[in-house]
């Protein structure tokens, strides 16, 4: 039996995303590669930057360097995520520190995934399309299983009326009060 995807691909167009890094120029080639792709997006220079930008941009996604003057992008992901929690956006760090030792703490720090400097321009849309398709389906199941509890709640509650009735008469008869 064949299964075949009908389903049309999410449209990620308009989604923000916030660079973080020191470096204009990269600022400039990403700025310019993801506007190819329709997402909007802002910038910021530090750590400091990024967290004061992020309580009014609201990013979907976060590109952020690993070595910036001030706080580093490994503690501006801790700070992004104790602040904001499970809603923090998801940070992909892009970095000339390649190590194995500094993936790890890249995404130790809550990173979600590590992209290399120089970068690849169809690498890094193909990343973030990813990630940015990942958190869509999952806030669509998130409206559904609310939408399930509703309807449970709800078959619940329309069932225990004539329950209880049914119950009441079946106590009395057993009762022999009819």
């Amino acid at each position: 039996m064949a299964v075949s995807n009908t389903s049309t691909p999410l449209s990620l167009a308009g989604r923000k995303i916030l660079i973080v890094d020191d470096d204009r120029l990269s600022i400039r080639i990403l700025g310019g590669i993801l506007k190819t792709d329709g997402y909007v997006w802002s910038e910021a220079h530090t750590g400091e930057g990024a967290i004061e930008l992020y309580k009014t941009f609201q990013p979907d996604l976060i590109l952020m360097d690993v070595l910036m003057p001030g706080i580093d992008g490994f503690e501006t992901c801790r700070r992004l995520k104790q602040t904001f929690g499970e809603k923090s956006a998801p940070v992909i760090f892009i970095t000339a520190k390649t190590e194995s030792e500094d993936v790890v703490k890249g995404l130790s720090a809550g990173g979600v995934d590590y992209l290399p400097k120089p970068f690849k321009p169809k690498e890094v849309l193909a990343r973030i399309r990813s990630h940015l398709q990942s958190q869509a389906l999952l806030e669509q199941l998130s409206k559904a299983n609310a939408a399930k509890n509703r309807f449970l709640g709800m078959c619940a509650h329309d069932l225990r009326n004539p329950l209880a009735s049914i119950r009441g008469l079946a106590e009395f008869l057993r009762d022999g009060a009819l």
